[in-house]
């Protein structure tokens, strides 16, 4: 080996630079590798590393735990693939691999925070968002380092966990967690350069949504990918609320001809939503009508996966159809969502299918029984957090028992109008992009 890794020269240099022990061990295991190469050597000794270690003070552990770095960032990167290709019993079985792989308190406490955030990822597409959000908030309190790898998880992790609060409407919360991913991405900009553009177009997509229009604009102008089919979304939505219809058309139609080349789902629907808003609010009914049926093309040809993005979706959809008197589009997304109640009862949503279907009974049928069980259903899923929601529901659930005079009615109409003051532009669900991560 090399002298100059050994000796109090690279101590003073470590205390100097304020370099923590596995920082100086991961360091030292990338010189280490460079030797070797030109020893012919793949990795270094034992024997090699134990004299280092002696000389630096530094644990044994702590190298070998840095030369293992490498090797998890490629597992960890391996299974958010087939996370993200819903090959969720391969990602599972090699989660289980590198956790019985690196089964010491020392290691694990060394990866913690890629096990945290895989697991955390595992569990959101999984449609375990309580478990998921817990195991995103144990990265969160993971050690502290300035290691790049270990600092993108960190950033990944509030990405996520911004998405679980904005999907639960917890807006507030979701921009925070934005913001906190921004605080981490700023202090390297050229090393999370994309990560950068991710958390922009994320905060662009939460001001729009807020009704700060001009942050939004700010945010979307930073953005070094404007022709990216999600960017142009965004701007389409974003020229909408500004009441520039011509231009949100334009963006609408630029955004579905890319999505259509890359059959993404989203973005197809979501675009076509932005026009029929456009064709609503310039009064042109036959327009309007020619893309309704387009969308019910689409949405009896598409076959909806169980996650939360797509059962929000189709929500949205729903609520459409019912506005519009459509029954037969109203069945095929009941028919969807109570499958999805089945498969994944525990997913937080479920609620807004039980209010749907109770608007959907009282805009047909009017079944006071129907409407009463779903209603109490709706209420009884719908998280505490959901205050808007509980609130209009319960404000629901008291007209349909006719108990004008009650306390129990006047109290919730005042709770309904008082929230309903402060409330977010819900009509943009219908065609603003989902945060991404």
């Amino acid at each position: 080996m090399n002298n100059y890794l050994t000796g109090d020269k690279i101590r003073y240099y470590r205390k100097e630079k304020k370099m923590s022990l596995k920082e100086l061990a991961q360091g030292i295991c990338s010189v280490t590798k460079m030797s070797n190469i030109e020893l012919g050597q793949s990795n270094a000794t034992d024997p090699e590393l134990e004299k280092i270690a002696s000389k630096l003070e530094i644990p044994l552990s702590y190298i070998k735990i840095a030369q293992e770095d490498t090797t998890i960032i490629k597992q960890i990167n391996e299974i958010e693939d087939l996370i993200y290709l819903d090959q969720m019993e391969k990602a599972k079985e090699l989660i289980s691999k590198i956790k019985d792989h690196y089964n010491t308190h020392i290691y694990l406490n060394a990866i913690s925070i890629e096990l945290y955030y895989i697991n955390g990822l595992y569990c959101y597409y999984s449609n375990e968002h309580d478990r998921a959000t817990q195991e995103l908030n144990n990265a969160l309190f993971c050690e502290p380092s300035k290691n790049v790898e270990r600092l993108t998880f960190k950033i990944k992790t509030y990405l996520l966990l911004s998405r679980i609060s904005y999907e639960e409407k917890n807006y507030e919360k979701s921009l925070i967690q934005l913001i906190e991913a921004k605080k981490i991405a700023d202090t390297k900009v050229s090393v999370f350069y994309m990560l950068r553009n991710t958390i922009h177009l994320n905060l662009c997509i939460h001001y729009i949504l807020l009704g700060k229009l001009a942050l939004a604009n700010i945010f979307i102008d930073e953005l070094d990918l404007p022709t990216q089919p999600l960017v142009t979304l965004v701007r389409g939505t974003l020229a909408f609320c500004e009441k520039d219809y011509v231009q949100a058309l334009s963006y609408a139609d630029e955004t579905r001809s890319a999505a259509q080349e890359t059959s993404n789902k989203e973005l197809i629907l979501k675009s076509l939503s932005l026009k029929m808003k456009i064709h609503k609010v310039n009064g042109q009914d036959e327009e309007y009508t020619n893309l309704l049926e387009v969308l019910k093309t689409y949405l009896s040809s598409f076959k909806f996966p169980t996650n939360h993005l797509y059962l929000s979706l189709a929500q949205d959809y729903l609520q459409e159809a019912i506005s519009q008197g459509d029954m037969e589009s109203c069945q095929v997304m009941f028919d969807y969502l109570f499958n999805i109640k089945k498969k994944s009862p525990f997913i937080s949503l479920h609620y807004k299918t039980h209010h749907l279907y109770a608007k959907y009974l009282k805009h047909f049928s009017n079944n006071y029984e129907g409407i009463q069980y779903h209603l109490n259903c709706a209420l009884e899923f719908c998280p505490e957090y959901q205050l808007l929601d509980r609130a209009i529901i319960t404000h629901e659930l008291a007209e349909l028992n006719y108990t004008p005079e009650s306390s129990y009615k006047t109290s919730s109409k005042l709770f309904y109008e008082h929230i309903r003051k402060q409330s977010v532009n819900n009509e943009l669900h219908f065609f603003l992009p989902m945060p991404i991560f």
